[in-house]
């Protein structure tokens, strides 16, 4: 199982709803077409666990990115 790093759950706490919901949205999109990227075959474990790792990895991007947009608009 993947853990999910400290400072993503952070930001997740730190960030407004709305914020959160884009965020989801994209990553369902984004999801969706790594799958249709992967194609019908059936997927190797091997195969999978880089797809987990690779939306952890563009989740915590987002969230990170999202954090640095309100802290300048917040002038911080």
């Amino acid at each position: 199982m993947i853990k999910i790093p400290h400072d993503a759950e952070q930001l997740m706490h730190e960030l407004p709803q709305e914020v959160l919901d884009e965020i989801l949205i994209e990553m369902v999109i984004w999801e969706g077409l790594a799958f249709v990227e992967m194609g019908t075959s059936k997927l190797t474990k091997k195969q999978i666990k880089k797809s987990i790792e690779q939306s952890m990895i563009k989740h915590i991007e987002l969230l990170r990115e999202a954090k640095a947009k309100l802290d300048k608009k917040r002038g911080v």
